[in-house]
């Protein structure tokens, strides 16, 4: 069992009739031989669509074991120019849930919305569970549902219940919306239409995830049902990590439903840029895994332009095993650890 010691758990929670969230999680003691700089990259969108809180400049270098030397080495597409590396991620708390399960049971679903339309994606064990998901979202959101689920026999269903209940909180009205679950974490960012589908929400979102600290929620209230570049950007950064099989750059059957969500949404949208980071848990040599964080990042970029997303708004960058969100070498942080996120900005 890995051992984390939490410093502070701040969760601020304003009245109903404000629109930001201030989530300060815990920064851990994690056991590396390889301290990580803190960061500050959890910023609240506001109604407006800027963000608040400031990010450090990330160090950009560094020597990963085994002599293959920079750290931070980037790949770019054609057309492309260098991708600029993220914060450093700050490590997370351990879910108490994770003690007594096991991370294979827990649900790995995502939900893109605006306006009554949804596209649902993730995993379920069976043709049965995919169909009673689906039935069960349309019932929910009340709007047309785009299947993009994917059969892997024996993935994980804790915390289907609480998924569909967020979405039935966020409605027909909610705008640039998604909805992530995965390894016991729920990460919700949109525009929704009032305050008090704000509070339906977040009363949804915490009866899904316990403690609170599992929960990153960057949610806007905007009556018009305007959405700014930013909020766009931001609900493709909330996507869900794509997955990979075991030491393969091969992307699986639910990453690739994932990019094919991320290019509908870029799609047209000449204002937002988007950098695929690779990242994978420490098993292995160190110069392996940055080898193989480079390659998947690049088949997930290719696989957006492959899409129809424009190559000049595509880079990529592989971070190895450098950037852990979980110390430890349990399975659970192993399974944090191991993703390949998309990360947007805006820009021309």
């Amino acid at each position: 069992m890995t051992t984390i010691s939490l410093i502070q758990v701040t969760v601020v929670i304003p009245a109903a009739d404000s629109a930001d969230t201030q989530v300060v999680l815990a920064t851990s003691a994690p056991v590396s031989s390889s301290p990580q700089p803190p960061s500050s990259e959890l910023t609240e969108p506001v109604p407006d669509g800027t963000t608040s809180g400031t990010s450090p400049a990330p160090t950009g270098t560094g020597s990963a074991t085994g002599g293959e030397g920079s750290t931070d080495a980037s790949e770019t597409l054609p057309g492309t120019a260098t991708a600029t590396p993220s914060a450093t991620p700050t490590p997370l708390p351990i879910p108490p849930a994770s003690d007594g399960v096991p991370v294979d049971s827990l649900a790995t679903l995502g939900a893109a919305l605006d306006g009554g339309n949804v596209q649902v994606f993730g995993q379920v064990p069976d043709a049965a569970g995919r169909t009673a998901l689906i039935d069960r979202v349309r019932e929910a959101t009340g709007g047309g549902v785009s299947d993009r689920l994917s059969i892997v026999p024996g993935s994980g269903t804790v915390g289907t219940d609480g998924f569909v209940a967020v979405l039935r909180a966020l409605g027909s009205q909610s705008r640039a919306t998604t909805v992530a679950l995965r390894t016991g974490r729920l990460n919700v960012t949109g525009v929704l239409p009032d305050a008090a589908t704000l509070e339906q929400v977040r009363r949804a979102a915490r009866a899904t995830v316990a403690p609170a600290s599992m929960i990153t929620e960057r949610l806007a209230v905007d009556a018009s049902g305007q959405v700014t570049p930013a909020q766009v950007a931001a609900q493709i950064t909330a996507l869900p990590g794509l997955t990979f099989d075991s030491k393969s750059a091969s992307l699986s059957a639910a990453a690739q439903q994932v990019v094919q969500v991320a290019a509908q949404i870029l799609k047209g949208r000449n204002d937002i840029r988007v950098t695929v980071e690779g990242h994978t848990d420490t098993s292995g040599k160190a110069t392996t895994n940055l080898r193989l964080s480079r390659e998947r990042a690049a088949a997930v970029g290719k696989a957006l332009v492959t899409a129809g997303v424009a190559a000049s708004r595509v880079n990529t960058v592989g971070y190895g095993e450098t950037r852990p969100l979980l110390s430890g070498g349990s399975d659970y942080a192993d399974a944090v650890n191991r993703r390949v996120v998309l990360v947007s900005t805006v820009g021309i």
